[in-house]
C-alpha cells in the first residue's frame, strides 16, 4: 500500500545511535513518544538520559513507569497540545524529575 503523505516543519534522519544519538537529542527540549502498549521501551530513556522530559503517549506500556514525575502523558491530539504546554510552563521541573539513577542501570 502506498500513502501519498509528506511530512512539514519535520526534518527526517536516518537511524543514529551511541554519541551521534545523544548529540542529536541534545538539540531538542522535549522527547515525544506515541508507542502503543510497549511491554519494555527503552527509547524514552535515551531522551532522559541527555535531560529531557517526556511526553508519551496513553498504554504506551512501561514507558509510564520509568517516566513518572519527569514527563506526562497523553490520549489524544487536544490532550497532547494541553500537557505539551504543561512541560514547557513548567520546564526545569519536569527536568529535575529525571531520575538518572534509574536510566543508569538500563
Amino acid at each position: 500500500m502506498s500513502y501519498n503523505y509528506s511530512v512539514k516543519n519535520t526534518r527526517y534522519l536516518p537511524p543514529i545511535s551511541g554519541k551521534e544519538l545523544a548529540d542529536e537529542l541534545k538539540n531538542h527540549d522535549i522527547y515525544l513518544t506515541a508507542s502503543l502498549y510497549e511491554p519494555g521501551g527503552i527509547h524514552q530513556l535515551e531522551g532522559m538520559a541527555v535531560g529531557l522530559p517526556v511526553l508519551y503517549r496513553n498504554n504506551s506500556g512501561g514507558i509510564q513507569e520509568s517516566v513518572l514525575a519527569a514527563g506526562e502523558e497523553f490520549y489524544e491530539i487536544d490532550d497532547m497540545l494541553v500537557k505539551l504546554d504543561k512541560i514547557i510552563n513548567n520546564y526545569e521541573s519536569y527536568c529535575n524529575n529525571i531520575n538518572y539513577n534509574f536510566i543508569r542501570y538500563i
